[in-house]
């Protein structure tokens, strides 16, 4: 853990001082952008679930009390 604490310090220090990181970034981003679009995708749908129940609960104790 402590080593992955390291590194990430040293690539956003390097990711400041130098600016041939660019065009790493760039690629990276453009290429892994489908990966985090597949993941965030699910958690997504199931936030929009569980704030579509609770609307629907909300409604239901709503009605109960009118």
């Amino acid at each position: 853990m402590l080593i992955l604490v390291v590194i990430s310090i040293a690539l956003m220090i390097f990711d400041t001082r130098l600016t041939s990181l660019i065009k790493v970034r760039s690629t990276l981003s453009v290429t892994l952008l489908p990966l985090q679009y597949l993941v965030s995708t699910p958690i997504e749908m199931i936030d929009k679930i569980r704030r579509t129940i609770s609307a629907h609960d909300a409604l239901i104790k709503e009605n109960l009390n009118l």
